[in-house]
């Protein structure tokens, strides 16, 4: 079996963060088209297995659950541990900016570019929260269920 996480650390050596995947699927072969290229549309979508993160733990207190759904929301991804990177499951510059934005307007949380460059985590981010005074309350209606 590869190890996805001894991969994505000797990629980082060689490439800027935002060209190394978040997540690596192993295949015995390519899905080919009949003109033998590859069937970008056959490939596999990476599962939870494929994704590079620390061990899972749940987010524990409300700053950390609601910190973690805004990462699910805005990265697309199942679910978000505490002690997941923002970058590492697929975070960039562009939704850095995204994140800045949601956080105010969903939580009432002014952080800077630079703070969230370095409380890359959600537990990190979390600890800055009530640092600052903490999140505000939900707000009716603010986030819709799905």
């Amino acid at each position: 079996a590869m190890d996805s996480k001894a991969l994505r650390e000797a990629l980082l050596g060689k490439l800027p963060d935002y060209m190394v995947p978040a997540a690596f699927v192993t295949l015995d072969s390519f899905p080919l088209t009949p003109n033998k290229k590859v069937d970008r549309n056959a490939l596999p979508a990476p599962d939870e297995k494929s994704a590079v993160s620390a061990a899972f733990t749940p987010p524990g207190t409300d700053a950390e659950q609601r910190i973690a759904e805004l990462w699910s929301d805005l990265l697309r991804i199942p679910r978000v541990g505490v002690n997941d990177n923002f970058f590492d499951l697929g975070g960039h510059s562009l939704l850095v900016v995204q994140l800045q934005s949601r956080l105010r307007d969903f939580l009432g949380l002014e952080v800077s570019l630079v703070e969230l460059f370095q409380y890359p985590t959600v537990s990190l981010l979390a600890r800055l929260a009530d640092a600052k005074g903490g999140i505000k309350p939900q707000l009716t209606g603010s986030r819709s269920s799905e």
